[in-house]
């Protein structure tokens, strides 16, 4: 019997040990990402290749409940992937909802995320959106991204509360000095409240203006409505209070493809139409031009958003 108890202490030692080593390795990689002093974010992405993606393992597997509690008490959710994230985590986007006394949650994905993980995120969920935006940039498709197949998995669940664990730690470790962090890897962090990225702290070099005259794209293809309609359909309001966007890119204009999808499935299509945009990339606005952009899409929401109520008195407290 003692040989029972001491074999199942030595096995439970055993297992706290290597928690606790693998615990400390990430909060070594944490430590070398760009912080921040503001408790109301998490890091969702350093470009630490040893730590990475956070964000979607913290938002299937509700690693975060503030945030999860957001999106569930939000009147407008935001679904895209980084390049929405970028464009909608602005002063502009900010002010609007705040003037129309409206809760909101950014909710796209980096790694060029397609809509069946944001879909998947929400049927975690309880959301009680009354309006949808909706970047269709890749979003009507079935590819997921391997954080998002990684995040899906219960096999990682462990990778992810290291993660989250070990990112606190690094915080309380570098707040008080006693060695010096960052500086190494870019970081993204992500505000619980409204989702909205803060990627200050991931320094860009270069950017690409948008050109004139960039060719149009196809025509959404069937699988592609099909995917849409099955998505849209998934959301559970009715389309007028869906809105589908885009914004522009320097490879190929996206916009009547967006149309036609916004056609085929009863949305709305705000898309605004702007001169001398500049990209980081290519494809994420930056930050002078998000908030030209973000500017004129809410110049343009209003009247969507008014078709379906969401501009009216907003909803009591969810508890």
């Amino acid at each position: 019997m003692r040989s029972g108890w001491f074999i199942l202490s030595s096995l439970i030692i055993a297992l706290a040990a290597g928690a606790a080593t693998l615990l400390g390795s990430t909060t070594l990689e944490a430590m070398k990402c760009n912080q921040t002093s503001s408790p109301d974010v998490f890091l969702a992405y350093c470009a630490n290749p040893q730590f990475a993606d956070y964000e979607h393992g913290a938002y299937y597997k509700h690693l975060e409940p503030e945030a999860i509690a957001s999106v569930e008490r939000a009147d407008v959710l935001v679904l895209g992937s980084s390049i929405s994230q970028m464009t909608f985590s602005t002063e502009e986007a900010a002010s609007y909802f705040g003037r129309h006394k409206l809760r909101y949650h950014v909710m796209g994905f980096g790694y060029t995320e397609g809509g069946k993980f944001g879909l998947a995120v929400l049927s975690t969920a309880v959301p009680h959106a009354r309006l949808y935006i909706i970047h269709t940039y890749q979003f009507f498709s079935d590819f997921i991204s391997k954080p998002g197949e990684d995040a899906m998995q219960m096999s990682s669940t462990g990778i992810h509360l290291r993660k989250k664990y070990g990112v606190r730690l690094a915080h309380w470790i570098c707040e008080y000095g006693w060695v010096k962090c960052g500086e190494m890897f870019g970081s993204i962090y992500r505000d619980r409240a409204t989702g909205t990225w803060a990627w200050s702290y991931f320094p860009v070099s270069g950017t690409k203006p948008i050109p004139q005259n960039v060719a149009m794209a196809a025509a959404p293809t069937p699988d592609t409505l099909a995917t849409a309609e099955k998505m849209a359909s998934a959301l559970r309001v009715p389309r007028e209070c869906i809105v589908v966007t885009i914004t522009p890119n320097v490879d190929v204009d996206l916009s009547d493809q967006t149309r036609r999808i916004a056609e085929h499935i009863g949305a709305i299509a705000v898309i605004p139409q702007l001169d001398g945009l500049v990209t980081l990339d290519g494809y994420h606005l930056d930050k002078a031009s998000s908030e030209r952009w973000s500017s004129a899409f809410f110049s343009a929401l209003d009247g969507a958003a008014a078709r379906c109520g969401a501009l009216e008195a907003p909803r009591a407290e969810l508890r």
